[in-house]
């Protein structure tokens, strides 16, 4: 599975205090080891305009918005769980992320070789 970290998403994570940083950063990584996501609270995101939309769960209050299809996971914003909701509601992915999907991190946390 390829996993894709979109600009919005950094934009988004310079926006929290450190200790939201710091909870989101172990969640995204936790999602690169295991992108399927086994013991992690994902919640399908109904009312967003693309049903590839999920909320992931970084702490009590912050959520991470991923794209979730079968062949690929993509870090798209992270909030306070209702800013990221409406967020997640405003944007549609296949004009959004076009562009960006080609030009985006892949691995934010590489190994290096």
């Amino acid at each position: 599975m390829e996993f894709l970290s979109a600009d919005t998403f950094t934009d988004s994570l310079a926006r929290l205090t450190g200790d939201e940083q710091k909870s989101v950063k172990t969640t995204a990584f936790d999602l690169q080891v295991d992108p399927t996501g086994s013991g992690m609270s994902f919640h399908k995101l109904d009312r967003a305009r693309d049903q590839n939309f999920w909320s992931v769960r970084a702490s009590r209050d912050i959520r991470l918005i991923v794209h979730r299809t079968p062949g690929s996971l993509l870090l798209c914003y992270v909030d306070h769980h209702d800013p990221a909701c409406s967020w997640a509601e405003r944007t549609f992915r296949a004009t959004a992320f076009q562009q960006e999907e080609r030009d985006c991190t892949r691995a934010p946390f590489s190994r290096p070789p």
